[in-house]
């Protein structure tokens, strides 16, 4: 199964060792990609804008089943106070996730650490092959 892993463009983010120690239980039964976004999230105002815009990127790409099965987007704490996500970010996420839906591959969002709701913030309903988990080694696992 091959998963591409979308996570922070920090080198230093706690995140990146707990979802790759955890992708890596699996051991050969997986093929990981991983990738970061390409703009820190705080460089920007709406800290959701660089995950969007990867999976917008990535959908736009139309990857093929089976060199992508599987996309694990992740990023750790958001402070839902000083720089909350915004639903605009939020719908384009959940956007990409649709097209990649329909490209037969399962989206995984795992962005916060329990605080943080991306169909909750766009106003939407979960919908079939996109699964939001409450943090990024639960998307991992």
């Amino acid at each position: 199964m091959a998963v591409n892993v979308i996570g922070p463009k920090s080198d230093t983010a706690e995140t990146h060792a707990d979802v790759s120690s955890t992708l890596a239980r699996a051991g050969k039964q997986l093929s990981v990609s991983m990738n970061r976004v390409a703009v820190s999230d705080r460089a920007v105002e709406d800290p959701g804008e660089p995950y969007a815009l990867a999976l917008e990127n990535l959908a736009e790409k139309e990857p093929k089943r089976r060199d992508t099965d599987i996309v694990l987007l992740y990023r750790g704490g958001i402070d839902t106070r000083k720089r909350p996500l915004k639903a605009d970010s939020c719908r384009r996420i959940l956007n990409a996730a649709d097209e990649l839906v329909s490209l037969g591959i399962e989206v995984v969002i795992g962005i916060g650490h329990g605080e943080t709701s991306i169909h909750g913030i766009a106003g939407r309903e979960p919908s079939v092959g996109t699964f939001e988990v409450v943090t990024p080694t639960a998307g991992a696992n």
